[in-house]
């Protein structure tokens, strides 16, 4: 089955009103969306932004959740963004929040650095 393609923006709002029906994610401030990316399973990505890019661990698996959900039936419509550009915010994101990359590696994610 071909997914639908998405923009960012509209990705960003599907997973935004997904987030507020959860109370783990009330202090979710905004998000972002991202691609591509290497996934076998979907070519988009997300990050937090607003509250210095940070939320619990509890707020990011339920975001996690959501977002694998939603790539199982939406892609996202070629972006403009390098590469580099969008690897460089992650790794800064995910660098910064050493809960966030101790659940990563706990849940198998994989962070591979990338000097940029």
């Amino acid at each position: 089955m071909a997914k639908e393609r998405k923009s960012e923006r509209e990705l960003r709002q599907m997973m935004l009103e997904a987030a507020r029906k959860h109370e783990e994610c009330a202090e979710l401030e905004d998000l972002f969306i991202f691609g591509p990316t290497p996934r076998p399973d979907a070519n988009w990505g997300f990050g937090i932004a607003g509250r210095n890019n940070k939320v619990s661990v509890a707020c990011y698996t339920r975001l996690d959740q959501i977002a694998s959900e939603l790539q199982a039936n939406y892609e996202l419509h070629p972006v403009k963004a390098g590469r580099r550009d969008i690897e460089s915010r992650v790794w800064s994101l995910v660098r910064d929040h050493p809960a966030l990359k101790t659940s990563l590696s706990r849940a198998g994610g994989g962070l591979r650095s990338h000097h940029v």
